[in-house]
């Protein structure tokens, strides 16, 4: 039985028209005098140059760019909310810059950490490779847990630091990123089933205070310096696609938001409980789920939430291992678990219509049976195909 859900989405307030990307901060690095770099996103996260001398305010790819010494020079970014990006909870998010740099090794763009970890701490960079000298030409995306585990090191297959300009997007959801060049599809990251990804039960928190730009700063130290120009970065809380890197790669605004779906976290109890989810996220499309590896003959429910995940432990409420991902629900019965442990198919009609762009949507399997047990969620950011 296929089952088709319309619903108002508990009562939400739309907005009257579409939404553009959800932006975070944009430094477009155009000043010509001065020590702060000037963010002309909606929060104001006016960054702070350190360590810069002589004239760092250099021509750039359009209008002026921040030029980096290769020894000190960093950006201190003010944090809070939206910054960090990188929260570890399944928050889609993008980065976008133009970078002019030679090939080094080990060198940051554009660095998220703990400001003052015991050891070498989390942390999420993009910045250039290291080994050889072909790597060390490329762009690289790093990722480590508070666990001090490796999650992603991953390297672009286009060169990004030959001394020439050259513009950088990359966009991930719970795991699923792509990473674009010059406004080109470079490569596929899909790292969600990997040892420490988002799905895995080996996934660790990310405990992110501190934002810089060209360099890695822990307990006031220095690491990483990059030596080059960078120009125009931003920081979305959405997923950019190939035809917004274009726009980017010639100056030009996303116009609306991406739909994107992914999935986040590990079940609990004796399967453990299992979320699939396939379709689109885009509005007037479909979303479909379907809980396996279950309790057969359990009661099958669907939680289904509105905002980001907010996962608490259950733990102490007598359910170890359980996560419940969103407090914010309403739920639907979608059946019996089966034989095997599977519940009917569960399809979510996405509304139709460009106000609903930029709302974001959780769903989570919950199993009643001789034991209750939570499956992982799904996290939907509606928007355009």
């Amino acid at each position: 039985m296929h089952h088709r859900l319309a619903v108002n989405l508990f009562a939400l307030a739309l907005p009257l028209a579409a939404q553009a990307p959800p932006l975070v901060a944009h430094w477009r690095l155009d000043e010509t005098t001065g020590t702060t770099a000037n963010d002309s996103g909606p929060l104001g996260r006016h960054g702070q140059l350190v360590n810069f001398t002589g004239a760092p305010w250099v021509a750039g790819h359009a209008g002026n760019a921040l030029s980096f010494d290769g020894v000190d020079d960093y950006v201190a970014i003010p944090t809070g909310p939206g910054l960090p990006v990188y929260d570890g909870r399944g928050t889609p998010y993008s980065i976008a810059f133009w970078v002019k740099a030679p090939a080094q090794a080990d060198r940051r763009v554009y660095s998220e950490q703990q400001s003052a970890p015991v050891g070498a701490g989390p942390l999420f960079t993009l910045g250039s490779g290291s080994g050889t000298t072909v790597a060390n030409g490329k762009l690289r995306v790093f990722v480590r847990s508070d666990a001090v585990a490796n999650v992603v090191n991953v390297l672009s297959t286009a060169t990004v630091f030959d001394d020439a300009w050259h513009h950088v997007l990359y966009a991930e959801h719970a795991g699923r990123g792509r990473l674009y060049v010059d406004g080109v599809l470079d490569s596929v990251i899909d790292y969600s089933h990997w040892s420490y990804g988002p799905l895995s039960p080996l996934r660790s928190t990310f405990t992110l205070d501190s934002v810089t730009l060209g360099a890695v700063v822990r307990n006031n130290a220095i690491a990483t310096p990059l030596l080059g120009l960078i120009d125009d970065l931003r920081v979305y809380r959405s997923v950019l696609d190939l035809a917004d890197a274009l726009l980017l790669s010639l100056h030009l605004d996303p116009p609306t938001v991406v739909g994107s779906l992914a999935a986040f976290g590990y079940g609990c109890g004796q399967g453990p409980l299992d979320l699939a989810v396939t379709g689109s996220a885009a509005t007037g499309g479909t979303i479909h789920t379907q809980l396996f590896r279950g309790e057969p003959g359990a009661l099958a429910l669907l939680a289904i939430g509105l905002g980001p995940l907010q996962p608490v432990d259950l733990g102490s409420s007598g359910f170890p291992g359980c996560m419940l991902y969103q407090q914010n629900v309403a739920t639907t019965v979608l059946g019996v678990l089966g034989p095997a442990g599977s519940s009917p198919p569960f399809g979510f009609a996405v509304p139709a219509g460009t106000g609903f762009y930029g709302t974001s949507l959780s769903f989570q399997g919950i199993a009643l049976g001789a034991a209750v047990e939570f499956g992982p969620a799904a996290v939907a950011l509606l928007g355009r195909q």
